[in-house]
Order: structure tokens, then sequence, then C-alpha cells
């Protein structure tokens, strides 16, 4: 008996130092910084492996932000944004946490191709700023020229995040 019990808490403490937020002595440089946000992310599948390309390092202070882009390195597809925050620094560890966003030019470019396919004769979306990966956040778009029945006004909202996969439905502002 004293021996499953163990067994149980060496269990319990290796999964819980796997979900532990990822430390660091000092600021980050920005290899290390890519090397985390893969790890991070990694991949299920063992055959796909990703490319993570970060703006820079990080400084070792709270807040501080980076954006890093991850790539399917196999084909060069499916490319995703997260935004590392450094979440606290405590006796010059730096700890991170990452979370992945759509870019206002994507929502747009999603936007407008959804609405051309539903007959509608816009040109042009464009989006205040870019849609954070977090369930019920928003973000206000313009549609010119406006949509029938409407002011032009529309709202994306995050409706589900899974790993690096931020999806999101849009609605029309009725006029």
């Amino acid at each position: 008996m004293p021996r499953v019990l163990l067994t149980l808490l060496v269990t319990l403490v290796l999964t819980l130092s796997a979900c532990a937020e990822p430390t660091f002595e000092g600021s980050i440089t920005q290899g290390d910084l890519e090397e985390e946000v893969s790890e991070l992310y990694r991949p299920k599948s063992p055959s796909v492996t990703l490319d993570v390309t970060c703006e820079g390092g990080i400084e070792s202070a709270v807040g501080a932000t980076q954006t890093c882009r991850i790539v399917r390195a196999d084909d060069g597809s499916k490319d995703s944004f997260v935004r590392v925050h450094v979440a606290g620094v405590v006796d010059d560890q730096t700890r991170i946490t990452a979370k992945p966003f759509v870019p206002a030019d994507r929502i747009a470019r999603v936007i407008l191709k959804s609405l051309v396919a539903q007959g509608y004769l816009v040109d042009q979306v464009t989006c205040e700023r870019e849609l954070e990966g977090q369930v019920g956040a928003s973000v206000d778009c313009v549609a010119a020229p406006t949509a029938e029945n409407s002011d032009g006004g529309i709202v994306a909202t995050v409706t589900r995040v899974a790993g690096l996969k931020v999806a999101f439905d849009y609605e029309l502002s009725t006029s």
C-alpha cells in the first residue's frame, strides 16, 4: 500500500510540474523565447514540426510582451500568432505566459470573404485591432461600402480557443 501511495504522489508531483508556467533567470533571449514557445505549443502528432519566430527577446519586467509567429515547418501553412507576457518576476526569476491571437488584417480578410460569398457588395473590411484568443473577446470592424441594411459596423467575437486555433463569429450592426 505505501508503494502505491508513493507512486501516486510522484505522478502527481510530475504532473503538476509539467503544468507550471515556465520560468527563466533574468531577461529572455530571442532564441530561448522561441524554444520555449515551441515547447508550450508542441503538436500532438510527432510528424508535425513547428517553426517559431519571435520579434525579439523579452525583458524581465512584469507586463513586458513579445509577439511570436508559429508556422508548420512541413508545408509553411497554418501560421498562428501568440503574445508572450511576463506574468511575474521574483528573485530574478522571470515567469511567462502565452496566449494566441488573430491579427486584425486576418480577421478582416475572413469577414470580407464571408460577406462576399453571401452576396454582399463589400470592397473592404478593416478591424481596429487584433482579437485576443479568449472566449468572449471581441473587436469592432467596419465594412465599406456598407452592407445592405447595415451601418457598416461589424463585431467579431471569439467563440472557441483550442491550443493555437482561435475561432470567431461576426455580426453586422443593423441601421
